[in-house]
């Protein structure tokens, strides 16, 4: 799986510390996999930096911020390589950089994304991280022809309102935005399993990912009485 994010931008500095952590890291068959203890505590010592994050549905920024894009991006490969998922939530609201439903958000302490190796030989992941990109790999023995695709499906939309509030710190009728809205979305995602001629061996559902809406909020100055 591969994603794409903006270069020379603290945040880019964190993707790439938190993809270059699991790289080369080996899980044996029955083992699994906890990305928030591979990559560290997300700390200036530990060599992150501040970058945009949410908190509690509003932008903020907090040190480690855009480590979910790697742990999303692995999310997605250990779904094609068709590997146990232990534990694995959603963002707050849908990511715009990975399929919905096929994203994962990870925080110090939890959630965590976790995955386990349900094969019969070790795997190993293997990352890159340039020209904007960060790619995820899974290695392991190829044992048949199968493959996986996601299938997902958009169930329900919350959409947005608009919200007014009134200050004096602006001309009468003067009007700002001081938070953008995101449409939410209910989506339902499935692990099919090909053969290698295209028949389909097995849909298994995977998850319902809730992404919550967010209301525009727009300042607006007070008419002189």
């Amino acid at each position: 799986c591969t994603t794409s994010y903006v270069d020379n931008i603290p945040r880019a500095t964190n993707v790439a510390l938190a993809a270059q952590r699991i790289n080369g890291t080996v899980v044996q068959p029955g083992g699994s996999f906890s990305f928030s203890n591979t990559i560290l505590p997300r700390t200036s010592a530990n060599g992150y930096v501040t970058a945009p994050i949410y908190v509690s549905g509003k932008k903020s920024t907090g040190t480690g911020g855009g480590v979910c894009q790697v742990s999303s991006t692995l999310y997605y490969a250990t779904l094609k390589a068709n590997l146990e998922i232990v534990m694995r939530y959603c963002h707050q609201y849908a990511p715009g950089y990975i399929k919905w439903g096929c994203d994962a958000t990870v925080y110090d302490g939890f959630p965590d994304f976790i995955f386990a190796n349900n094969t019969d030989y070790p795997i190993k992941i293997v990352t890159y991280w340039n020209n904007n990109n960060v790619t995820v790999e899974i290695l392991g023995t190829k044992v048949d022809d199968s493959y996986v695709e996601m299938v997902s499906e958009t169930v329900d939309v919350i959409p947005w309102e608009t919200v007014y509030e009134e200050t004096d710190e602006l001309a009468p009728g003067e009007k700002q935005e001081i938070q953008t809205p995101y449409t939410g979305y209910v989506v339902q995602t499935w692990r099919n399993v090909y053969a290698g001629d295209g028949s389909l061996l097995s849909s298994t559902f995977e998850a319902t990912s809730n992404y919550e809406s967010r209301d525009q909020i727009i300042r607006i100055g007070k008419a002189k009485p």
